[in-house]
């Protein structure tokens, strides 16, 4: 009699772990497949949300507006230099306008500058010397040096008058040096950083080579 309860027992212990076991297996694919879908849905925010973030990139970048600008200035360069229409002395002095331009790029002033140098004869170079007078606080000292070394290639009154107009601006001790030993060599006198004395010795050297001039 004992052993039917006990068989009975054991059956309602087997229904129970079946039950059980079925149960979990059944709850397993739920859970795996919510799972997935939570996965897929957050992949799929992520990559929808790159192209924004690309856009976003892209549109803090700075714009190429220096090359544009430079583009301009080396068309008006190119045009003054192949226009057959545009005459020397009106291609020399277009040329300085771009490279007396603050705004310009400053490689593209140095281009503009060069051959503005190239078409300018001694006769003209005034031009050049009233552009550093004009412009004496906005020129950079890369194209200032250009015009002092240019100025060697020049006539000794050409070089007397370039170094008098730029120790007469503010620039540096470097360029300024230079060019005092540069009056000093063909004035023969010395008068330091005092830019009245030299004004007066230019003057008067100038007389001097106007008299020489004359007696020749």
């Amino acid at each position: 009699m004992k052993s039917k309860p006990l068989a009975i027992a054991i059956g309602i212990l087997l229904i129970a772990v079946i039950i059980g076991y079925y149960k979990t297996k059944t709850d397993a694919p739920v859970e795996d497949q919510s799972t997935k879908v939570t996965s897929e849905q957050t992949q799929a925010k992520t990559t929808k949300a790159e192209p924004r973030d690309s856009q976003t990139s892209s549109a803090s970048l700075p714009s190429d507006s220096q090359g544009d600008t430079a583009q301009k200035y080396v068309q008006t360069i190119e045009k003054l230099l192949g226009d057959d229409s545009v005459s020397v002395d009106d291609a020399a002095e277009g040329l300085l306008t771009v490279a007396a331009n603050p705004r310009a790029p400053l490689e593209v002033r140095s281009d503009a500058l060069e051959h503005a140098l190239d078409l300018t004869n001694d006769e003209y170079f005034g031009q050049v010397n009233e552009m550093l007078a004009s412009q004496a606080s906005v020129i950079p000292e890369t194209l200032l040096q250009t015009v002092l070394d240019e100025s060697y290639n020049r006539d000794h009154a050409t070089q007397v008058d370039t170094a008098l107009r730029i120790i007469s601006g503010e620039y540096s001790e470097e360029i300024t040096e230079e060019a005092i030993e540069l009056l000093e060599f063909h004035t023969e006198e010395e008068h330091g950083n005092d830019v009245t004395a030299w004004q007066k010795a230019v003057e008067n050297y100038r007389q001097a080579q106007e008299t020489g001039d004359e007696n020749e």
